[in-house]
């Protein structure tokens, strides 16, 4: 069996990517054979520690910043491109263009020029696979669309990590601020064109939750695979006496970005208890993403982010080794996002021994909710204080929740046994692609759909 995993941006270390490389280095543990296809992709930024021995091609190749693939010739009309760049630098302009929703069109457009450049470099390689495990954005999964167009005999399987959470997010948030009119516009062509793509050419659809289920099945109309994430125990931890001293760590492993609520983090801080938040404190690991955001949140808590016991950290952890560090240091992760699938940062806070406490916005809560663990209303700040309070002034349950939660993962959330469900999938879909393509229904309980 071979396969090709497909990611867009192979350029960080961040969730998704780990994901999909994950995944392709331990299908080769089962005698799988994998090669992985990006558009762009950073060598020493994205995991070079798991890219190493896998064949990854990709349509640009950034090594110290500059792209390997040859630039773009530059057009005749540059001088009028240039121009219009500067049209749109004008708050104005931009502004009627979210209106209309050009900005968003836009976008699309780019990504279905790239995701041509994409689908010719798969292409060129079809005849190293069979089956397309297709990772993220529009942009891989039409790419794959187009490729199945050209050679009807691969077999489509997308994993939405939170694609449609992504668009779904930008367009109810963008509705709200323009209306009828940008809805009227996107509804009858990017949705209209990527709906088409998926019915058209995907074979297979797996989610991470429950929440994106719900997603998928209202934007797409089918119902597909729920197929959870892993932790990797390649390196397993002796967890340290973390209560040792009265000393207790919260920490937060996210981004400076606004649906992930890093201001909620700042606001249980300032509203502890006198006495307990001064044997608290609190590590806040995000990278910048909004700088606007982030500019907000150190002007709106000043005060809280210049006490002695608050760190804020705003550098990418260069390796593993320091991620697991900063998990093994926490006693409470926190994660308060408001629109975020799944969170692998809370399964891996989970496996190196902290009390994890996420908002009902994360999908990976539904995880949390059955064991046990701390579950809160998303945005209620009160309700935070008091759920994380309880916990501070309870070292007993602590431990029991960090027991059991620990347990779980790695019982069940392993890169192992989650491969291995992904081996099934793979078998059933290659053994007879075309009969299962035309007995399914949409909405049927298999994930997949109809040519």
């Amino acid at each position: 069996m071979n396969i090709a995993v497909v990611h867009p941006y192979l350029d960080s270390r961040g969730g998704s990517q780990r994901y999909s490389l994950s995944i392709a280095r331990g299908l080769h543990s089962h005698g799988v054979s994998a090669t992985v296809f990006a558009y762009e992709f950073h060598p020493r930024r994205c995991y070079p520690e798991i890219t190493k021995g896998l064949e990854v091609h990709a349509v640009a190749t950034v090594v110290d910043g500059a792209p390997t693939a040859p630039s773009a010739h530059v057009p005749p009309f540059a001088g009028v491109l240039r121009s219009l760049l500067r049209l749109w630098r004008k708050p104005a302009i931009r502004s009627l263009a979210a209106v209309i929703g050009l900005d968003y069109i836009a976008a699309s457009i780019r990504n279905y020029l790239a995701a041509r450049k994409l689908s010719d470099l798969l292409y060129q390689h079809r005849s190293q696979f069979d089956l397309v495990f297709v990772h993220e954005e529009p942009l891989s999964v039409w790419a794959a669309g187009f490729l199945k167009a050209a050679v009807p005999r691969v077999s489509v399987y997308w994993f939405c990590y939170d694609t449609v959470e992504k668009w779904a997010f930008q367009w109810e948030t963008a509705e709200a601020r323009a209306g009828r009119l940008r809805k009227f516009v996107l509804r009858h062509t990017v949705f209209r064109f990527d709906h088409y793509m998926i019915r058209r050419f995907v074979d297979r659809i797996a989610v991470l939750d429950h929440p994106m289920y719900r997603r998928v099945k209202r934007m797409y109309h089918i119902v597909p695979l729920v197929r959870r994430g892993g932790v990797n125990l390649d390196e397993p931890q002796a967890m340290p006496d973390k209560r040792d001293d009265d000393r207790i760590v919260i920490s937060c492993v996210s981004r400076f970005s606004r649906p992930r609520r890093i201001h909620d983090l700042f606001a249980l801080f300032s509203r502890l208890p006198v006495d307990v938040r001064e044997r608290v404190e609190l590590r806040v690991h995000a990278p910048i993403s909004e700088a606007d955001y982030y500019d907000e949140c150190m002007r709106r808590f000043s005060d809280v982010i210049n006490h002695h016991n608050v760190h804020v950290f705003t550098e990418h952890f260069a390796s593993d080794v320091e991620l697991r560090a900063a998990y093994v240091a926490c006693d409470i992760l926190v994660y308060p996002n408001e629109n975020q699938t799944w969170g692998h940062a809370v399964l891996e806070a989970m496996d190196n021994g902290a009390v994890v406490v996420v908002s009902d916005g994360a999908g990976v809560s539904e995880v949390v909710e059955e064991l046990g663990g701390v579950v809160y209303t998303c945005g209620d700040v009160d309700e935070l204080v008091a759920k994380v309070t309880a916990l501070l002034l309870d070292a007993e349950a602590m431990t029991t929740i960090e027991k059991r939660q620990r347990a779980y993962i790695r019982e069940h959330l392993t890169w192992e046994r989650v491969c291995a469900t992904y081996v099934r999938d793979f078998e059933a879909m290659l053994s007879a692609p075309q009969r299962a393509r035309e007995e399914s229904v949409p909405g049927d309980r298999t994930g997949t759909l109809r040519a």
